[in-house]
C-alpha cells in the first residue's frame, strides 16, 4: 500500500494539506509527507494511514526547543538532555527526559500533541514551495504523537484554512447531499469538536444538502462553511450517497444484489419508523423545537420525497417496504401538518414542554443523567454557554454573550435563552428583524412569558408602531393581568393616542 501511494503521489497537487493528509490516510499509506516552505522543512509521518509523528526543521519545533519555551523544562536541563544524546545509540529527546526526571509523562504526551498540532497548523497557513512523499522513511518514530484518532488532527489543522476560499473548491456542489459518518454525539466527543461543529453534526444525522443546510439556518452562513468544511476535509461528513451523485459509479442491481446506495437506503426506511415512533413531532423532522416555518417546510419537502409510498412501486430494491414507507409518510405528514399551521404549534408546544417537565420531574436529575448520550452532551454544551454568557454580560463583553447564547439557542431554544438573545439584537439597528424573529420564536415556546410580550411591545414603540405595541401589551396583560409595567405603559400609549385624536 505504502508503495501505491508513492507512485501515485502528485508533488504538484495544489490541494489544503488537510486534504492531502486524508487523502493517505485514506489510502492507508506508509511513509513521510515532507513539506518545505520558507527557510525549512516539516515532515508528517505516517504508519498504514495512521498519523504518527511530524518533525520540523525549524528550531522552534524542535521538542528540546518547544518544552524550553514553555517552561516546562530549564535551558540548563535542556543542554544537559542533548549533550547526553550525542552518539548514534542515543536514546530519543523525550525517552531521555523521561528518564532523568525532567518531565512527567502525562506532561510530555500532552505537549507532543500540541507540538504536532502546531507544526501542522504552520505547514498548512505558510506558503508552500515543494511537496514530495517518501515510502522508504522509517516510520518506527521513538517521540509519537499520541495514540489518537488521526481524523481529529486533520480536523484541528483544517479548522485553520480559509473557508471562504476553500470552500468553493471542496464543497462545490451546492445539490450534494451529506451525512455524518458515525453517531453525532459518538464523532463529536472523539473529535473534539467545537459547538458549531457538533450543530453540523447533529443536523446532518439525517442527509441534507448545502442548500439545506442553509435554509434551516442553524447558523450564519459564514460559520457553517467554517464548521463543515473541516469535517468533510477529516471524513466526519461525507457524501450521503456518493453512488447516486456519480451515474457511472453505480452498480446495477443482478440477481437480487443490490448496490451499495440502495443498500443504504433500505436501512434508513427500515429504522426510519423504529427510531421515531416514541418521539416528538420536531424529533421527526429532524428539527429542534426553535425551528423556523421555511425549517419546517424544506423538511417535509425532503422526507415526504423520501418515504413516498409510491416509490414502493418505482424502486425494485424497495419493493418489499411499502408498509415502512407508507406509516412513516403518515408518521412525518402528521408532524408537519401540526407544526406548519401556528395555531396547533403554539398548542402542541404547550403540551410538548408540559410533557417534558413532567418527565423531568418524575425521573429526577439521575434519569437525566442516565439518558441519551447525545442529549446529555447537548445540554451540557447549552448549560456551559449560558453560564458563559450571563459572566459575559456581567462584565458588558455583548459580543462573547451574544455568540454563546447564539451557539445555545441553536442547540437547544429555551425561552429565557432566546428573550436574552432577543435583548442584545435589539441594540443592533442591522439586526432587528432577526431580533423580531427571536421574540416570536421564544413566545411560540412559551406564550405566558410575559417578558417577551414587554419587549415586543418596546421594539414596536422603538419603531413607531403603536397598533402593534398596544397589541403586544394587552397580551402581556392577559398573560400577567397584575403587571404594573404593561398596564403603566397601556395608559400612556392610550393618552398619547387620545391626546393625537384632540389636536387632529
Amino acid at each position: 500500500m505504502a508503495g501505491a501511494a508513492l507512485q501515485s503521489f502528485n508533488p504538484l497537487d495544489r490541494r489544503p494539506l488537510p486534504a492531502i493528509l486524508a487523502d493517505l490516510s485514506r489510502r492507508r499509506a506508509s511513509g513521510a509527507l515532507a513539506v518545505v516552505g520558507g527557510s525549512g522543512r516539516r515532515m508528517m509521518v505516517f504508519r498504514e494511514g495512521r498519523l504518527r509523528a511530524t518533525r520540523s526543521t525549524f528550531e522552534a519545533e524542535r521538542l528540546g526547543a518547544w518544552l524550553a519555551g514553555r517552561a516546562r523544562i530549564r535551558e540548563a536541563e535542556l543542554a544537559l538532555a542533548l549533550l547526553a544524546q550525542a552518539g548514534p545509540d542515543a536514546a530519543p529527546l523525550g525517552r531521555l527526559l523521561l528518564e532523568r526526571g525532567l518531565i512527567d509523562e502525562p506532561t510530555l504526551t500532552r505537549e507532543l500533541e500540541e507540538l504536532g498540532v502546531a507544526i501542522l497548523c504552520r505547514a498548512t497557513t505558510e506558503p508552500r514551495r515543494q511537496l514530495s512523499f517518501d515510502a522508504g522513511v522509517d516510520t518506527r518514530q521513538p517521540d509519537t504523537l499520541p495514540d489518537r484518532a488521526t481524523a481529529r488532527f486533520i480536523l484541528v489543522t483544517a479548522r485553520t484554512l480559509d473557508a471562504e476560499r476553500e470552500a468553493p473548491r471542496l464543497l462545490a456542489d451546492p445539490g450534494r447531499a451529506y451525512r455524518c459518518v458515525g453517531v453525532p454525539s459518538t464523532l463529536a466527543s472523539r473529535l473534539d469538536a467545537t459547538s458549531d461543529e457538533r450543530l453540523v453534526l447533529n443536523a446532518l444525522a439525517l442527509p441534507r444538502t448545502l442548500g439545506e443546510l442553509t435554509l434551516a439556518r442553524i447558523m450564519p452562513a459564514d460559520a457553517l462553511r467554517r464548521a463543515l468544511l473541516p469535517l468533510v476535509i477529516c471524513g466526519a461528513v461525507a457524501p450521503a450517497n456518493a453512488m447516486a451523485d456519480a451515474p457511472s459509479m453505480r452498480r446495477p442491481a443482478e440477481h437480487g444484489v443490490w448496490s451499495e446506495a440502495e443498500l443504504q437506503e433500505r436501512a434508513i426506511v427500515t429504522r426510519f419508523m423504529k427510531e421515531t415512533s416514541d418521539r416528538d413531532h420536531y424529533a421527526v423532522l429532524g428539527l429542534e423545537a426553535g425551528a423556523s416555518y421555511a425549517d419546517i417546510e424544506a423538511s417535509w419537502t425532503r422526507l415526504a420525497a423520501r418515504f413516498d409510498p409510491a416509490r414502493a412501486t418505482r424502486s425494485t430494491h424497495l419493493s418489499d417496504l411499502g408498509d415502512a414507507l407508507e406509516k412513516s409518510y403518515e408518521r412525518i405528514r402528521t408532524a408537519y401538518e401540526t407544526l406548519i399551521d401556528p395555531t396547533s404549534r403554539v398548542a402542541y408546544n404547550r403540551i410538548h414542554k408540559a410533557s417534558r417537565l413532567q418527565a423531568s420531574a418524575r425521573a429526577g436529575e439521575s434519569a437525566v443523567s442516565r439518558g441519551n448520550p447525545q442529549d446529555r452532551a447537548r445540554r451540557a454544551i447549552v448549560r456551559a454557554n449560558l453560564h458563559r454568557a450571563d459572566q459575559a454580560l456581567r462584565t458588558g463583553d455583548r459580543h462573547t454573550a451574544y455568540t454563546l447564547l447564539e451557539a445555545a439557542c441553536a442547540l437547544e431554544p429555551e425561552p429565557e435563552a432566546l428573550l436574552k438573545l432577543a435583548r442584545l439584537m435589539i441594540t443592533n439597528p442591522m439586526w432587528g428583524e432577526r431580533a423580531l424573529a427571536r421574540l416570536k420564536q421564544a413566545l411560540e415556546l412559551d406564550p405566558g412569558l410575559v417578558d417577551a410580550w414587554l419587549e415586543l411591545a418596546t421594539y414596536w414603540r422603538r419603531r413607531n408602531r403603536p397598533d402593534r405595541e398596544r397589541r403586544a401589551l394587552q397580551q402581556a396583560l392577559t398573560v400577567a393581568p397584575d403587571d404594573g409595567r404593561a398596564a403603566t405603559r397601556l395608559a400612556e400609549l392610550n393618552g398619547e393616542s387620545s391626546r393625537s385624536r384632540k389636536h387632529g
